[in-house]
């Protein structure tokens, strides 16, 4: 079962400018985490997994090679502070690529679910992720 949708991942990379386009919302959103070290496949699965599923495909590591691929008056102010550490070298700090994710929380929402890959990386991200999805979990109890 190949589900086709219009998602190409252009709200993720984008930040909060446009939205993705999945023709339904699910009884239950898919809330997939892949974890792993650099190189295992997280990606690939992940890009099956859409493939196959429907849920959003959202990279971090994607996030950043497009940030430094666009001009720095086209990046978002979370791009432009991560593209600041990484000309230095550095590792990114948690904040800063929470902020990231943050600027795509709508992606999070997404009507089809999500496939997080390279996300969260510690576990303070984990945390943050964590707190998002229950403050998520609360809103849709509140609606229904």
């Amino acid at each position: 079962m190949n589900i086709n949708t219009k998602n190409d991942r252009a709200a993720w990379l984008e930040g909060s400018s446009t939205q993705c386009e999945l023709p339904v919302e699910r009884q239950s959103r898919l809330r997939l985490v892949l974890l792993g070290a650099p190189g295992v496949g997280k990606g690939t699965q992940a890009h099956l997994l859409n493939q196959r599923l429907g849920a959003c495909h959202l990279s971090t590591g994607d996030v950043f090679r497009a940030a430094s691929s666009r001009a720095e008056c086209d990046q978002t102010p979370a791009m432009k502070q991560a593209m600041e550490y990484m000309r230095r070298g550095a590792l990114v700090p948690d904040a800063t690529v929470w902020e990231m994710v943050r600027e795509r929380c709508a992606c999070i929402r997404c009507a089809g679910g999500f496939i997080l890959d390279g996300f969260p990386r510690t576990l303070a991200q984990a945390e943050s992720l964590k707190m998002l999805m229950e403050g998520e979990g609360n809103l849709a109890q509140r609606r229904g």
